[in-house]
C-alpha cells in the first residue's frame, strides 16, 4: 500500500509542477495529464509485498511442517505475501511473478503458493505466498534486504514488467 500512496502523491506533485510551470501554448509535447490519462486506459498494477518472521514452532507447523523435519538449529520462517491489484481498465494477461533471490542461496527450504500464467481483469486482485526457512538470523536479514519480485504481464501484445523489493 505504501508504494501506491507514493505513486499517487508523486503523480499529483508532478501535475502541479507541470501545470504551474507551463501554459498550454508553451507545450509542444503531450502534457503529463494526457500521459496519466493514457496510462489509465491500460492495465495499472499495484504491487504490495509484505512479510512476517515466524519463529514459533506451532505456527511453523501450521504453515510449513516439512521444515521441522530438517535437522537444523534455530528455525526462522519468512512468510512473504505479495498482493497485486489491477486498477486499470484493461486486463493484464499471462501474469507471472518471479522471486529474484539473492545469491548465494542461504536458506534451506522454500515453497511457493500462487498463480502463474493467469490474468487480472480490471479491479481484480491476487495474492501470492512465499515461505522461506532459515537457520540463522543473519541469513534471513540478508535475504530480506536483497530480495526483489518481478511481475510481468501482457498488455496489447506488449510484455510489461515491474520489479519491486520490500
Amino acid at each position: 500500500m505504501a508504494i501506491k500512496k507514493y505513486l499517487r502523491l508523486g503523480s499529483m506533485l508532478a501535475i502541479v509542477l507541470v501545470t504551474a510551470a507551463c501554459t498550454q501554448n508553451d507545450m509542444k509535447h503531450p502534457t503529463i495529464i494526457d500521459r496519466i490519462e493514457q496510462s489509465k486506459e491500460g492495465a495499472e498494477l499495484f504491487i504490495s509485498p509484505d512479510y512476517r518472521v515466524v519463529s514459533d514452532i506451532d505456527e511453523i507447523m501450521k504453515l510449513e511442517p516439512s521444515v521441522l523435519s530438517k535437522n537444523v538449529g534455530d528455525i526462522k520462517l519468512l512468510d512473504i505475501i505479495v498482493r497485486i491489484k489491477n486498477e486499470g481498465i484493461k486486463q493484464a494477461s499471462n501474469l507471472d511473478v518471479k522471486i529474484n533471490e539473492p545469491t548465494p542461496l542461504n536458506y534451506f527450504h522454500a515453497s511457493f503458493i500462487g498463480i502463474k500464467g493467469s490474468h487480472l481483469k480490471s479491479n481484480d486482485e491476487t495474492e501470492l505466498r512465499y515461505l522461506v526457512a532459515f537457520d540463522a538470523d543473519e541469513k534471513l536479514a540478508s535475504f530480506k534486504k536483497n530480495v526483489t519480485f518481478t511481475i510481468t504481464w501482457d498488455e496489447d501484445n506488449v510484455r510489461e514488467q515491474i520489479t519491486v523489493g520490500f
